[in-house]
């Protein structure tokens, strides 16, 4: 098993490495591409993430769950 802290520690870092990066591309590119349209990418993504993620952290929390039940059926 991963130790938690190290969990832990590498998203606190993958999420400060990806807001220093949205700042910069940000800043970078609000020359060219207008605010709403902005915006609407920068949102888009984030919202593809949330729906994303919880769908696959589940699967593996349901693996976890029924591997379980089984060892105890196994025991019974």
């Amino acid at each position: 098993m991963i130790d938690r802290n190290f969990i832990g520690n590498s998203a606190a870092f993958i999420a400060s490495v990806l807001f220093g990066a949205a700042v910069v591309a940000t800043r970078v590119v609000v020359g060219s591409i207008p605010p709403l349209s902005l915006a609407f990418l920068r949102f888009g993504q984030g919202g593809l993430i949330l729906l994303i993620l919880p769908r696959v952290m589940l699967q593996h929390l349901y693996i976890q769950i029924n591997t379980t039940f089984q060892m105890v059926k196994l025991h019974a």
